[in-house]
């Protein structure tokens, strides 16, 4: 005689469905800030590579530049050495013209001349005299996801700038102590300084530990 096949009751299906979902709201949105953080440290990487091999192909003397900071126009003439080589969906213009269907600016632009273009991604960069060091002639600020939030500098916002030795454009916070200058920085979003442990690091651990340095842990799993 053959034995009755047993079945699932609907309590036992329902448990296991409830046991599947709350795995899966465990674990998906963990998994959509790991995508997240590493399209964000791509984007960033990137937009470095980019800009360093415009500004470091001209053919004019750089020097030009230090002439440029707090001048008249100053952005607008920082901007166009660089418009040739990026592929613009939007020219939203200056902080005197500002034109541009979805033109806009996610944070606080303290800079008397700046000029901003938007990408068909999104994103945005903003060209401004330096306002947050002194050592900067100028500073470029990458929105990777323009309107989208948090609009934060460390988490969405990058900052970049041009010293005075006009080299090289740098990520900012190169070698400035990460805990203090990014880390404890970031819930006044002045975490500027986190964009260079994004670009040389490739990635943005100090959002989930505490214990990053340049010269120790450069990743929360070390």
């Amino acid at each position: 005689m053959k034995e009755g096949k047993t079945a699932f009751t609907l309590a036992e299906v329902l448990i296991s469905f409830g046991i599947i979902i709350i795995v899966l709201l465990i674990t998906i949105p963990g998994f959509l800030q790991k995508y997240t953080e590493k399209a964000t440290v791509a984007k960033v990487k990137n937009i470095n590579s980019l800009l360093n091999q415009i500004y470091l192909s001209y053919k004019t003397d750089k020097s030009k530049f230090r002439h440029l900071k707090n001048n008249s126009g100053s952005a607008y003439i920082f901007f166009n050495k660089f418009k040739n080589n990026l592929k613009i969906n939007n020219d939203c213009g200056t902080k005197v013209q500002y034109k541009g269907e979805n033109c806009y600016h996610s944070f606080n632009i303290n800079s008397q001349e700046y000029y901003m273009v938007l990408f068909k991604d999104g994103s945005f960069l903003t060209f401004q005299d330096s306002t947050s060091d002194k050592d900067s002639l100028f500073e470029i600020v990458y929105d990777v996801n323009g309107n989208g939030f948090p609009n934060k500098f460390g988490k969405d916002l990058f900052k970049f700038g041009i010293k005075a030795d006009n080299t090289v454009i740098e990520p900012y916070g190169s070698g400035k102590d990460l805990k203090k200058e990014c880390i404890e920085k970031l819930d006044t979003n002045r975490g500027w300084s986190c964009t260079a442990w994004v670009v040389y690091n490739e990635n943005m651990d100090y959002l989930h530990c505490d214990d990053l340095s340049w010269d120790g842990k450069h990743k929360c799993s070390d």
